[in-house]
């Protein structure tokens, strides 16, 4: 039998992954990402500390538009949980990322809106009667319209993004960036010089992640963010910030938190079902017509 660990506000501990638990037997059912193949030299093997591995390729659908394809990858000193559930978290955009005027058109706060679909989740944040959607596939990815990096401002505009979180172990996880950036013919020669520039820049001024440890330590003030990264530095901030893994246990959820709510009762059912021996909900490829939107 399983050793459980049960948080006192769910039932059941989300945030743990490892070998034997039951939220590290219910990740083990789906495709993770794991490595960028354009960080695998060929014919070179590559040890990774990772999960456990073999699940169905992804079964995450295409972009429907032309643009650019970028891939990233970032290390992020916490639990994946918290970086998950802030990424369904769109009022924080109005606290976290007006220092910068990165997510202008979506300071407003939103009514937020979340329904459970056959592959995961879909969120609504609705502002003067327009509708933003975002898109969270089973179990750890989000599908979502950002916009570029301070380092980035004014090149390619917004884009749409795939944001897969990867527990490394329970104080750790790596995030799996993947944008498109809708540019093409001459727009795209710009944008590459552009992006150019801030890669230059982003080398000069190092990792997001030790910024964000300077503002965690209290040495820096989220106003003095100069970094090409400025938005990462800033989630990485208040996500490692709550710890390596967040005490919940005096947690307050309300109207705002709408999605994460929904998100962990779907968490707690399936892993109820696990503990009981019972089957668990079939989760299916996401549908190629339903996509994130700007919303603004």
């Amino acid at each position: 039998m399983d050793t459980i660990e049960r948080d006192t506000r769910t039932g059941f501990d989300l945030a743990r992954t490892g070998p034997g638990t039951l939220m590290g037997r219910f990740m083990r059912r789906f495709w993770i990402p794991v490595h960028r193949a354009e960080d695998l030299p060929q014919g070179h093997a590559k040890p990774i500390h990772i999960m456990e591995r073999a699940s169905p390729f992804p079964p995450y659908p295409a972009p429907v538009t032309e643009g650019l394809i970028e891939t990233q990858t970032q290390l992020v000193p916490c639990n994946w949980l918290q970086c998950f559930e802030n990424s369904m978290d769109e009022v924080h955009v109005a606290f976290v990322h007006r220092i910068g005027g990165s997510h202008s058109g979506i300071y407003d706060l939103p009514e937020i809106g979340a329904e459970e679909t056959d592959w995961g989740m879909l969120r609504t944040g609705t502002r003067d009667g327009q509708v933003r959607i975002s898109l969270h596939y089973m179990p750890n990815c989000t599908r979502v319209i950002v916009p570029p990096m301070a380092g980035l401002e004014g090149a390619g505009g917004w884009r749409e993004l795939y944001l897969a979180f990867t527990p490394i172990d329970d104080e750790t996880n790596r995030w799996f960036i993947t944008n498109l950036v809708g540019v093409s013919g001459a727009a795209k020669e710009t944008y590459l010089e552009k992006r150019d520039q801030y890669r230059r820049k982003q080398a000069t001024m190092g990792p997001a992640e030790e910024l964000a440890r300077e503002v965690m330590a209290g040495r820096v003030r989220f106003a003095e963010i100069e970094h090409p990264d400025r938005v990462r530095v800033q989630d990485i901030a208040v996500q490692a910030g709550q710890g390596a893994i967040a005490d919940r246990s005096n947690e307050r959820l309300g109207r705002s938190d709408a999605a994460i709510i929904l998100w962990r009762k779907i968490l707690e059912r399936e892993l109820r079902a696990m503990d009981q021996g019972r089957k668990l909900k079939q989760w299916k490829p996401a549908p190629a017509d339903v996509v994130p939107t700007l919303g603004f």
